[in-house]
């Protein structure tokens, strides 16, 4: 074989080898275009950057409830720092660490690099280094990490939620860290976040503003007392959980919600999963909702405040005879008027005016209202109310609606709810945001409800819980303010556990305030709405007065001569 057809076979070779090559892209181009799409890329974790640039949270005010901040920790490697007694001793007192586990780690690990997260502040990180300096400890480093700060620990922790985790494992946890924590880490503000005055060009304002953090509407003092209140008429009771909400009825702003229990947002583990009450939890408000049944009727025409019932016994219909409508603990007060059916918690009036309501209006009236829905203040995992559509079917169903059975609301949405007889009918949004980005966020209407002489009229009457001779409440009543105000206790018929619940209003002469308590499944004695939640209400509203919130609107009467 000559070499001129080796040389052509060669090239032959080659040029077959490339087409090859090239018919290999080509397929894989077709199979990228047009065949099945490759999996997308997974989506970027939160690191620590994502947590350094963390906007700050302020309270209303202007304390710090959450912001971030630089720690430091510890990192040793054992063959690379002096073998002595006295340096062990002189790093244990810089570093907080006990001598004897720095000494267990350098028998144990003595060529091994640890680690100790101390989180130690700026102080102790240059207390650290004259160590290292002293010592000429190569082997020894300061590291420095963001972390997540809480000053206020456990008492708005409910409310804010959580930073867990380190590294690229960082997450958000519950509260408005979950709720908005895409606005505070540099992105936009969730869709169905709702702020009144959020034109484009104020949103615009807002996600462009070097100023990227959140206020909220909550006032430190008033959110410790509200939860050492609630913490109080948890644990004396042994309830599951209970919520206290001071709800300002003007504006709308949650000026405290407390939960318990809460959590140290410090100590507590990353998979800890936590259930805040105030916007998570649905309950019944029992005996509370009564003041709107009355309204409702009232405002319809369906009651007036001359009706009578002669109540001596239990309430029995035809179409619901195998069933009965009783009062608590078997109590009939015979000819019952409106008021004293108000102050006395008469379930039977509050039955009859559902009745004559109606299915359609009254369970229409908490639809309109929007108690039914999220109330969206920018925390995570709110939870919606809801009514069954029994109350349009059976007539029980209907008659204890009238009471606060067959409905549930979370606690912020209540505390809204009953706000609407402060304001002449009119239903504020709950607000727990008060500024984003600078900009100061505006009231909101979320609903017309009710008529200004309804609303003056059920008001003078609540006030009747706690002057009347036989009222519900008559034990909580404060001297120096005139309040109004309802008692709810709810007996779950799947179990027979209660929800004890307890409303106020105060200043009743110009209510500025509804200070709503409800506690989950007490335990003890008690159960009741009044013994259990009232003496929390009592004791906030006592704090309030002392803080200057609320105003003394009666002299208290001196105390008799001895």
């Amino acid at each position: 074989m000559s070499r001129t057809s080796d040389k052509n076979r060669l090239v032959t070779l080659i040029v077959i080898t490339a087409s090859l090559f090239v018919g290999a892209g080509v397929s894989q181009g077709q199979a990228m275009a047009w065949g099945k799409p490759p999996p997308p890329a997974p989506a970027p974790t939160a690191g620590p950057a994502i947590l350094a640039n963390r906007a700050p949270i302020y309270s209303s005010d202007s304390a710090v409830i959450a912001r971030t901040e630089t720690v430091y920790d510890l990192a040793l490697n054992r063959s690379r720092v002096p073998n002595s007694p006295a340096f062990l001793m002189a790093l244990s007192a810089a570093s907080g660490i006990p001598e004897p586990e720095l000494r267990t780690a350098a028998l144990s690990e003595p060529r091994r690099r640890r680690i100790w997260r101390l989180g130690l502040d700026s102080v102790q990180q240059d207390d650290l280094k004259a160590v290292q300096r002293k010592w000429e400890a190569d082997g020894m480093e300061v590291i420095p990490r963001d972390r997540r700060s809480y000053p206020l620990r456990d008492t708005a922790s409910g409310v804010i939620g959580r930073i867990s985790g380190s590294g690229k494992q960082i997450q958000a946890s519950g509260g408005v860290e979950e709720g908005l924590g895409a606005y505070l880490s540099g992105g936009d503000l969730p869709d169905d976040f709702e702020l009144t005055g959020l034109t484009d060009d104020v949103r615009e304002q807002i996600l462009i503003s070097e100023e990227r953090s959140l206020s909220l509407t909550i006032d430190t003092e008033l959110q410790r007392r509200a939860l050492f209140a609630v913490k109080k008429a948890v644990e004396s009771n042994g309830a599951l959980m209970g919520s206290a909400i001071v709800y300002e009825v003007e504006t709308g702003a949650l000026k405290a919600m407390a939960n318990w229990p809460t959590f140290d947002p410090h100590a507590i583990k990353p998979n800890d999963d936590f259930f805040n009450i105030s916007h998570q939890g649905r309950l019944e408000p029992g005996s509370m909702i009564k003041l709107m049944t009355l309204a409702i009727g009232l405002d319809s025409g369906a009651v007036t405040m001359d009706e009578r019932h002669q109540i001596d016994g239990p309430l029995r219909r035809p179409e619901s005879f195998r069933t009965q409508i009783r009062n608590h603990k078997a109590k009939y007060f015979g000819d019952t008027d409106v008021t004293t059916a108000i102050a006395r918690s008469c379930n039977v009036s509050a039955s009859l005016w559902a009745e004559s309501i109606g299915s359609e209006l009254l369970a229409g009236f908490y639809e309109a209202a929007g108690v039914l829905n999220r109330p969206k203040i920018g925390a995570a995992q709110e939870a919606n109310g809801w009514i069954p559509d029994s109350v349009h079917t059976n007539l029980r169903d209907l008659m204890v609606l009238g009471w606060g059975q067959t409905i549930t609301m979370t606690p912020v949405q209540t505390a809204a709810l009953f706000g609407t007889l402060c304001t002449e009918g009119v239903m504020m949004k709950p607000r727990l945001i008060e500024s984003i980005g600078g900009q100061r966020l505006q009231p909101q209407i979320q609903a017309d409800l009710l008529t200004p002489e309804t609303c003056k009229t059920v008001l003078a009457v609540s006030e009747q819980v706690f002057d009347h001779p036989n009222g519900t409440g008559r034990s909580l009543k404060i001297p120096q303010v005139r309040l109004g105000g309802k008692t709810g206790s709810v007996e779950k018929p799947a179990n027979g556990d209660y929800v004890a619940n307890f409303v106020g209003f105060a200043p009743l002469d110009d209510p500025k305030y509804v200070i709503l308590v409800m506690v989950d499944k007490p335990t003890g004695e008690k159960v009741y709405g009044a013994e259990v939640a009232g003496p929390a209400f009592h004791e906030i509203v006592r704090g309030m007065l002392g803080m200057g919130m609320i105003q003394p609107t009666l002299q208290e009467k001196a105390p008799p001569e001895s």
